[in-house]
């Protein structure tokens, strides 16, 4: 199977700042990440992120490559990675003003993370260019350029749409009680969870993500105070009465993102199991 691989292409004429670069790259590979969950890849296509494969002399070129995809013939990588390319240039076509929708629903996370990978271009004013290519063996299927008055006009309506959605301010709670709104039981993704914290935002859901898999995993699989209790089967207290798994009452450490006063996202840092119960227990 011949290699397929993305690259990167930076011209510049000032020296690029390393810091700018990996925060760069980076903010590629976690955008790669974003897509491939998005598009419900197995996990283990994206878990090991894109690898630098090389950097030659002259202009800076990076090949960010998927080395797992080699061994999992039923997925055609060229196929991901074109995706991938269309994906991440027509999110800057949006913000150049060239295409009317933007191709997905970006959180603040995806802009800031486009936004960062344009930072090598942008931050350059003599002329540099950052080109996107995606290589089918040694055949070119995918080429786009951004100089870089372009990079700099992305990066400024992202800014835009940024401040549109409000200023973050991120604060976290100890020890609070939440309970489900909805939960979808997926462990890999974090999508439709949306829970209610009555300390913080009182009867209103909001959306929940994990900090870790070790918690995430902790709530969603069987409770051992509860055993009956595993995903979405009802915890029967007798043959007339029982009550339903998102009817248990956790205590969470969370960490809140709040945009103009209202909490957005609900991180879930910590679960105390120990301390899970039903608020109609005496």
């Amino acid at each position: 199977m011949s290699a397929s691989s993305l690259s990167i292409k930076i011209e510049n004429v000032n020296p690029v700042s390393l810091a700018d670069l990996t925060l760069s790259l980076l903010d590629i590979s976690n955008q790669y990440t974003s897509y491939c969950k998005r598009e419900r890849l197995p996990v283990n296509v994206y878990d090991n992120q894109l690898y630098i494969r090389e950097a030659r002399q002259g202009s800076l070129i990076i090949d960010l490559i998927t080395p797992v995809l080699q061994l999992l013939p039923v997925i055609n990588n060229t196929d991901i990675l074109l995706g991938f390319a269309n994906f991440l240039f027509n999110s800057y076509e949006f913000f150049l003003g060239k295409k009317e929708t933007p191709p997905i629903n970006y959180t603040r996370k995806d802009l800031q993370q486009i936004k960062n990978s344009l930072n090598t271009t942008s931050y350059d004013r003599y002329g540099a260019k950052y080109h996107l290519d995606v290589h089918d063996g040694a055949t070119v299927i995918f080429n786009q350029t951004i100089n870089n008055i372009e990079a700099g006009a992305i990066q400024n309506g992202i800014t835009k749409r940024l401040i549109e959605m409000g200023e973050l301010i991120q604060t976290e709670y100890s020890k609070v009680m939440m309970t489900w709104y909805q939960a979808r039981f997926d462990l890999e993704k974090d999508v439709g969870d949306w829970a209610i914290i009555n300390k913080i935002y009182p009867d209103k859901p909001v959306k929940v993500i994990f900090d870790n898999k070790k918690t995430k995993n902790a709530i969603m699989l069987k409770n051992e105070k509860y055993p009956d209790c595993e995903m979405n089967l009802p915890i029967r207290r007798d043959l007339r009465n029982f009550f339903l798994w998102h009817e248990l009452a956790y205590i969470v450490d969370v960490e809140v993102d709040l945009v103009n006063d209202k909490p957005k996202v609900y991180k879930i840092m910590n679960c105390y199991l120990g301390d899970t119960f039903h608020p109609e227990e005496q």
